[in-house]
């Protein structure tokens, strides 16, 4: 199943029983200094929070 249906399911209370951590977005997304990481660092870093 696609990242994003996987995310988009969890949202709306698909798997209620899931037990994921709070991350804040902002944490994967930026480098010190405010720097945006590129897209695909982003996308690694949301799954490897996703499946750890």
């Amino acid at each position: 199943m696609e990242l994003l249906v996987q995310v988009r399911q969890l949202c709306r209370g698909k798997y209620p029983n899931a037990s994921l951590p709070h991350v804040e977005l902002d944490y994967l997304h930026w480098e010190p200094n405010w720097v945006e990481v590129p897209n695909d660092v982003m996308r690694d870093r949301t799954s490897a929070l996703l499946y750890s």
